[in-house]
């Protein structure tokens, strides 16, 4: 029973000092009965601070021969006296226990999990902890923290004045029928609702709020997680749709309309940031183009770089004239690898690519392995190799033991494969067949391919994070990527191992866990997103993201081979990176967005394999399930109690005084003295 602050319960009341009296005299036996039934009862008491405290079990009396007072007052004055001071000081620290608690927990979970400080700066280390709470929640945070908020703010006057109780009558001590009329709605119904009563209370309470938050957050979000890769398509990336990108190769002809590459440096006038409007719509005049970087539009350079480079930048202008310097001398070139089976519909794609890059390179060679394909991948790549004139050379390789390359061999994840999925090779033999194109690779005309003596260098293609709905777009080959070791992260590298480890080598988890870890996910957030002064390359031990370059000698010299480690689970190009035995590093500025029609890794049946693989084990389910829910709760909880006790708080009388303005400005004296 709820006793509002305004009635004092503790107040004593007999026949002569309350004008009540004689109808209590009247009704004494029904009083006894009333006073026997609450003598024991714990009275919730509300403050007008909105912090309950309980009465304790004080006997009330309420006899009318007055042999015992109603209440003794000395007890009573003094556990009133108790109560009051340790409510106030709950009431004044409370809030600040709260905030501190949240601020907490959004600060120092990301930093437990480093051995040290990671970044060097501030702004870095806010970069950490964004990316940090991103890589636990698989979906970029904002719009979590600002629903969260929002939702606390507009609770938080409920929560604050307990209206868990709203239909509660106010009980009054000095009228003895009040409590006859409490007690009876203080009878059976009343402690048949009592469990309905608990649950509104915990749910309009912050810890309520936020788990159901959670609930109805993670829920949506995580059982959706896969659809996106067994049945692509923008549908799953609604915030995607305005801010994700993607540059198709058809388009690839009219983006390097009017390219010169004999351009001289003094000629060069970079284009001024106001001049950008009228450059994207293609406006510009020939005579502008002629001293426009390599004579092209912002908006082709936009498109040729994937929004990464812009040609009113004086460094990426510098970077890219220094590259074709390298790329146009008749002693170097490069060599494209290609690995591919039943990918019928990726070589069109493929070539138009090839067709614009060979106007930048004087030497370009395409080679190809192709296996066992069914889709008539081959002949369509004998045909593009058989062409001439193509300003490029197209070297589609052949098996010394199979006629075209029909080696007999199933795919990875091919269902009618005796072999237990589980245990099953997530890489299959592609570690032998990428060995197989170095060697070729190697035995070509060293004119050919140029050595120069530089680090592997992988790109940054990404694509929408399954399961962000459009929020994210990070470097999507997470099974290649390791990150370079260093004494801060040494800890969450651990715990990346730690994580992998829930099942035992040879598994597939070994492989899928990488696209899984909070902790890897992190570290790739990270190196991706550092501040623009740490300049365009981070290092790494390991990364593709669909392409890589590497120099001829640094293979030669390190003898690399391609493996996927003893239990066959580990990537391919994490093996061979660490036979190089030097850095590797990945160019932010090499830039590839996959069109979430057509993404990269497994997809359709092959996607469905690996994630019925591993919603069939209720241990890795129940981890998954775990992690989840804590790091949501953890998230949703902390910004429900800065919403609750912070900024409600702030807003509250900003917006009463607003209310207020708008009720003098509509009340009819102001509108009279207007007029």
């Amino acid at each position: 029973m709820l006793l509002h602050s305004g009635h004092n319960p503790m107040h004593e009341f007999s026949a002569e000092e309350d004008p009540v009296g004689a109808r209590a005299d009247r009704d004494n036996n029904d009083l006894s009965e009333t006073s026997s039934s609450i003598s024991e009862h714990v009275f919730p008491i509300e403050r007008p601070t909105g912090f309950p405290y309980y009465a304790g079990t004080s006997t009330i009396s309420s006899s009318a021969g007055g042999s015992n007072e109603n209440f003794r007052k000395e007890d009573v004055g003094s556990s009133k006296l108790l109560f009051k001071k340790s409510e106030d000081c709950v009431a004044t620290f409370l809030p600040a226990i709260y905030i501190s608690w949240a601020v907490g927990v959004l600060v120092g979970v990301p930093f437990l999990v480093y051995s040290s400080i990671p970044e060097s700066t501030l702004f870095g280390n806010i970069l950490v902890i964004r990316n940090f709470w991103d890589a636990l929640l698989r979906i970029s945070n904002a719009p979590i923290a600002i629903l969260s908020l929002m939702t606390a703010v507009y609770f938080a006057p409920c929560i604050l004045t307990h209206c868990k109780y709203p239909h509660d009558e106010t009980v009054d001590y000095n009228d003895p029928w009040s409590l006859r009329i409490s007690q009876w709605t203080g009878a059976s119904p009343q402690k048949s609702r009592s469990w309905a009563r608990k649950l509104r209370s915990f749910l309009l309470s912050p810890h309520g709020m936020s788990f159901v938050m959670t609930l109805a957050i993670a829920i949506p979000l995580n059982t959706t997680t896969s659809l996106p890769i067994i049945h692509p398509g923008w549908l799953w990336y609604p915030f995607g749709w305005f801010s994700y990108r993607v540059y198709h190769t058809a388009d690839l002809a009219s983006a390097m309309e009017g390219l010169c590459l004999d351009q001289d440096v003094h000629d060069i006038h970079l284009p001024r940031k106001s001049w950008t409007p009228a450059l994207r719509l293609g406006t510009s005049s020939s005579d502008d183009r002629q001293h426009l970087p390599l004579c092209l539009t912002e908006s082709q350079w936009d498109f040729l770089s994937a929004g990464a480079i812009s040609s009113t930048s004086k460094q990426d202008v510098r970077s890219v004239l220094k590259g074709l310097g390298y790329a146009q001398d008749p002693k170097a070139g490069l060599a494209v690898a290609v690995l591919g089976r039943d990918v019928m519909d990726k070589i069109k794609p493929l070539r138009e690519n090839m067709d614009a890059l060979h106007r930048f390179f004087s030497n370009l060679s395409v080679v190809i392995f192709e296996n066992d394909s069914s889709d008539g991948s081959r002949e369509v790549f004998k045909q593009w190799a058989a062409e001439a004139d193509l300003g490029y050379r197209v070297d589609l390789m052949e098996c010394a033991e199979a006629k075209d390359c029909k080696l007999g061999k199933l795919h990875r994840d091919n269902p009618n494969k005796k072999q237990d999925f589980a245990h099953s090779s997530a890489t299959g033999d592609m570690d032998v067949y990428r060995q197989r194109m170095v060697d070729y690779i190697t035995d070509l005309d060293n004119t050919l391919l140029g050595e120069r003596p530089e680090n592997a260098v992988a790109c940054s293609g990404r694509q929408l994070l399954a399961g962000s709905w459009g929020t994210e777009a990070i470097p999507y080959d997470f099974c290649a990527f390791r990150a370079w070791a260093t004494l801060a992260n040494h800890r969450i590298l651990s715990l990346h191992e730690s994580f992998c480890a829930l099942m035992p080598e040879g598994e597939r988890w070994r492989n899928a866990c990488n696209s899984l870890s909070p902790f890897l996910q992190a570290e790739i957030r990270r190196a991706d997103r550092a501040p623009a002064d740490q300049g365009a390359f981070y290092r790494v031990e390991s990364a593709f993201n669909g392409a890589a370059l590497y120099p001829l000698d640094l293979i030669r010299i390190s003898k690399a081979t391609y493996d996927s480690g003893e239990d066959g689970q580990r990537c391919e190009h994490v093996g061979f990176h660490l036979h190089l035995r030097k850095p590797v590093y990945t160019n932010r500025k090499w830039d590839m967005h996959m069109d979430p029609n057509n993404p990269a890794g497994p997809t359709g049946w092959r996607a469905k394999k690996i994630v019925n693989y591993v919603s069939g084990n209720p241990f890795l389910v129940m981890m998954l399930i775990i992690t989840v829910f804590t790091s949501y709760m953890l998230f949703v909880h902390s910004f429900v109690l800065l919403g609750v006790y912070m900024v409600y708080p702030i807003m509250a009388p900003l917006w009463a005084q607003a209310k207020s303005i708008q009720r003098m400005l509509s009340s009819p004296q102001h509108k009279r003295r207007s007029e």
